[in-house]
């Protein structure tokens, strides 16, 4: 299925004369056979990641994240090396982390080199090493090469960190830019469009933020 999914993506490509990079080539000619139950595995992962995403209490959301964690790591255990399952894991690593339980920062980190060394094309590894050097280490040239990085590998995948960053350098207008788009591509998750808000706040425009808030309690109170 995979090797026929590549081979539509470059049929598709040559049809509309799209030019491929070098790199694009590369992705759509490699296949990597995936154990049924590595992937089941991570899509599970996936479904609790975003369940604790979308978790505000934090106890809950803790419970949450590890639930993701157990099934990540069991798709790591199928399959060493399946790159996207610690790419993933890197992510709620960190996003754990960002949400008052920094010991997952070093796990984030670890995680995201990992899948990088299997995968340098995960735009989701670039995007959870980004967050982590600049949270963690406020290591900000290198995070913001990670933002570009997985930008450039799958536009608009990471922008809800990216504008978060940006705003902490006071690129306020890049950051708004950012996490309205992000946003827009992501019209119901809460916690993003809560950070579109403090966003807003960071960049002292207050009345913006006081309607996003109004807004994601006219969605939950």
């Amino acid at each position: 299925v995979l090797a026929l999914q590549r081979e539509i993506a470059r049929g598709i490509a040559g049809e509309i004369r799209i030019k491929l990079t070098p790199q694009d080539q590369a992705r759509l000619s490699s296949t990597h056979p995936i154990n049924p139950a590595t992937h089941e595995a991570y899509l599970k992962g996936l479904y609790w990641l975003n369940q604790a995403i979308n978790t505000p209490q934090t106890k809950e959301e803790e419970r949450l994240h590890k639930k993701s964690f157990e099934y990540f790591e069991q798709a790591i255990k199928f399959d060493p090396n399946y790159a996207p399952a610690y790419s993933a894991l890197a992510g709620s690593y960190h996003f754990l982390a960002s949400e008052g339980f920094p010991q997952f920062y070093p796990k984030a980190k670890e995680a995201a080199l990992k899948a990088l060394s299997l995968d340098d094309t995960l735009a989701g590894a670039h995007g959870a090493l980004a967050y982590t050097i600049w949270r963690h280490e406020w290591d900000f040239a290198g995070a913001e090469r990670e933002f570009n990085k997985a930008d450039e590998l799958a536009p608009n995948s990471y922008n809800w960190g990216y504008a978060q960053f940006l705003g902490t350098l006071g690129r306020h207008d890049e950051a708004i830019g950012k996490i309205r788009l992000a946003q827009d591509l992501d019209p119901l998750t809460l916690p993003l469009k809560e950070n579109v808000g403090w966003i807003y706040i960071d960049a002292r425009q207050y009345d913006n933020a006081i309607a996003q808030f109004q807004s994601i309690l006219e969605l939950d109170p």
